[in-house]
């Protein structure tokens, strides 16, 4: 069974193959990314705040900031393989990679898995969220992002 985004019911807005189909396909894997992080985080209750799992540097990392991340990453995956991409990612706790599709299109993705983790650890009035910044390229310009979002985890 295909896996779908809830953004996939809006591709009939747009001719196939348009540039207004191909953002959509971004946007639907960035909402069904977000979206995961957020359904992640809320199973998680108490345990998302255990120190036990490393990052990228080998320190001791929140395990949901790790799972926002990897959440994101799902999506994305999935989104790179079905659109032919070739997907760099950094991820401020899993690092850097790329997976999708050698030679295919290249885009960028940028990923804090709770920023603000801190306000999450210990309970504050300030939010938290996981954040995602998609652009088209290898190196992209401020004008090459396409889609970012964030998900307020306690909104």
């Amino acid at each position: 069974m295909e896996r779908r985004t809830p953004v996939d019911q809006l591709w009939f807005l747009a001719k196939e193959g348009t540039e207004t189909e191909r953002k959509l396909q971004v946007a639907g894997a960035v909402f069904g990314g977000m979206l995961s992080a957020y359904r992640n985080h809320q199973e998680l209750g108490e345990d998302g705040r255990k120190k036990d799992r490393v990052n990228q540097f080998g320190d001791q990392a929140l395990r949901a900031d790790i799972e926002a991340e990897e959440q994101v990453l799902e999506s994305l995956k999935l989104w790179a393989q079905k659109a032919n991409i070739k997907l760099n990612y950094r991820g401020e706790e899993v690092g850097k990679d790329t997976f999708g599709i050698e030679g295919g299109e290249p885009y960028l993705a940028l990923i804090d898995g709770l920023d603000g983790s801190d306000n999450y650890k210990n309970k504050t009035d300030w939010p938290y969220g996981t954040m995602l910044a998609v652009a088209k390229g290898e190196d992209p310009n401020y004008e090459d992002f396409e889609v970012a979002g964030v998900a307020l985890h306690e909104e």
